[in-house]
């Protein structure tokens, strides 16, 4: 459900430019079908250990049914949210380039210099590929005493920072109704 949801709200698109292991992943996701499942082991209750058969098939039965239940109320609710994929496709390379340069990215510039407020699905998916691909332009503009793996942590910690400023950021235009 999940991989389809990504596909069709386009996200997969920046998932497979900055993480492609997670993309092909996803991919076999979507094509995942699991038409037979079966429970090998005993049941908790010894005195039920008889029926095991018709319990197991009894449990299996409800547990689709729960499944069917979730899968239909996550799917109204994904239909209902609005999809972000506009705000991170025009603000993600901003936010990167203000993470590259230690910069909490609140508020970035886009190429004509306009002010813009990255959202939070923004920012949180534009830091993590960022962490995925992005934290060696970081590392090679610090100078630093530190070995290689202390900086990266040290870094990775502030990246942290810096997208949770950036989000605290967020809320209060938010709350001041300025976004």
């Amino acid at each position: 459900m999940h991989a389809k949801w990504l596909r069709k709200c386009r996200w997969c698109e920046a998932i497979e430019k900055h993480a492609s292991e997670v993309h092909a992943r996803l991919a076999r996701c979507e094509e995942l079908k699991i038409n037979a499942f079966k429970i090998n082991c005993p049941l908790p209750i010894p005195e039920l250990l008889d029926g095991r058969d018709v319990i197991h098939k009894w449990m299996l039965d409800q547990i689709e049914r729960f499944v069917d239940t979730v899968e239909a109320c996550v799917s109204e609710k994904l239909t209902n949210v609005p999809n972000p994929w506009d705000d991170y496709k025009q603000s993600a390379g901003h936010v990167m380039s203000c993470l590259e340069h230690g910069v909490v990215p609140s508020t970035v510039r886009d190429s004509e210099g306009k002010k813009i407020h990255p959202n939070p699905t923004t920012l949180l998916n534009a830091g993590f590929f960022f962490f995925l691909g992005g934290m060696e332009g970081l590392m090679k503009r610090v100078k630093s005493k530190a070995n290689r793996i202390q900086k990266r942590l040290q870094y990775e910690k502030r990246l942290n920072e810096w997208l949770a400023k950036a989000i605290d950021d967020w809320q209060i235009l938010r709350m001041e109704d300025k976004l």
